[in-house]
C-alpha cells in the first residue's frame, strides 16, 4: 500500500515539474496559476486538459510499479494493495488539497522535508523570480528535497505577489480560460515557462506582458 502511495505521489510531482517546463503543457497549467488570490476554491482553477494529462501521466507511473509488484508478489496481493493505496491517498489529498491552497499562512517547520504545506504552496503560486520551480510536491515533500526545488518556509509569513504573467486575471471568467490556452496555441503565442515576473515597463512592452495588479498577503497563524 505505502509503494501504492508513494507511486501516485511520484507521478503527481514528476508531471507537476513537467508542467512548469514544457511551454504547451504550461499554457494550460498556468489556469492554475492565474488565481490573483489562494483560497479552497482554487484547487478547481484547473483546465480539463491539465486534468486529463495529470491522470494519465500518474497512471504511467503507477503501472510501472504495479508490474514491478506483481513480478515479486503476484496478482492477488496485489489488487488489495492498489486498492487500499488509492483509497489512502484520495483521502489524504482531498484534506490535503484544500488545506494548502488556503490564504492562512501555515509553515510546518522541520515537518516540511517530509510533508508539503500551505505556507510551501503559497510560495509555488509566487510570482517572485527566487521562488520559481520550487515546492512542485502534491503530499510528500521528499520528492523537492531530493530533485532540489524544496523551498523551506519559517513561520514569519513572507509577502507574496500571486497570479501568472503579470496580468490580473481576476475579472476572467473560467470558461475563457479554458478556451484561451487553445487560442493561444493555434496563434503560436506561448507564455513564457516562468510563473511571473516583477517587470520594467520596458520588458513588458517588448514581451507582451502586463505588470502584476495583484499583491495577496497571507494571515499569519
Amino acid at each position: 500500500m505505502a509503494c501504492v502511495v508513494l507511486a501516485v505521489d511520484f507521478g503527481a510531482y514528476a508531471y507537476h515539474w513537467l508542467m512548469h517546463r514544457n511551454r504547451i503543457l504550461w499554457e494550460f497549467h498556468k489556469v492554475h496559476h492565474s488565481a490573483p488570490t489562494l483560497n479552497a476554491a482554487t484547487i478547481f482553477r484547473v483546465h480539463p486538459v491539465d486534468i486529463v494529462l495529470r491522470t494519465v501521466a500518474v497512471g504511467l507511473v503507477l503501472g510501472v510499479v504495479t508490474g514491478a509488484l506483481r513480478l515479486c508478489f503476484g496478482a492477488e496481493p496485489l489488487a488489495a494493495n492498489l486498492a487500499s493505496g488509492f483509497k489512502l491517498y484520495a483521502v489524504l489529498m482531498a484534506y490535503l488539497a484544500v488545506l494548502n491552497h488556503s490564504h492562512v499562512w501555515l509553515s510546518l517547520g522541520p515537518l516540511e522535508y517530509l510533508l508539503n504545506s500551505p505556507a510551501m504552496h503559497a510560495i509555488h503560486h509566487s510570482q517572485e523570480p527566487r521562488h520559481f520551480d520550487r515546492n512542485f510536491a502534491s503530499l510528500f515533500s521528499i520528492w523537492d528535497v531530493l530533485f532540489g526545488s524544496f523551498y523551506k518556509t519559517t513561520r514569519r509569513p513572507e509577502p507574496l505577489a500571486l497570479g501568472v504573467d503579470g496580468t490580473d486575471w481576476s475579472s476572467v471568467f473560467f470558461p475563457r480560460l479554458v478556451v484561451l490556452p487553445f487560442q493561444n496555441l493555434l496563434r503560436g503565442k506561448r507564455a513564457p515557462i516562468e510563473t511571473g515576473a516583477k517587470l520594467t515597463a520596458t520588458d513588458a512592452t517588448t514581451r507582451d506582458r502586463g505588470t502584476i495588479h495583484d499583491k495577496s498577503t497571507f494571515a499569519r497563524n
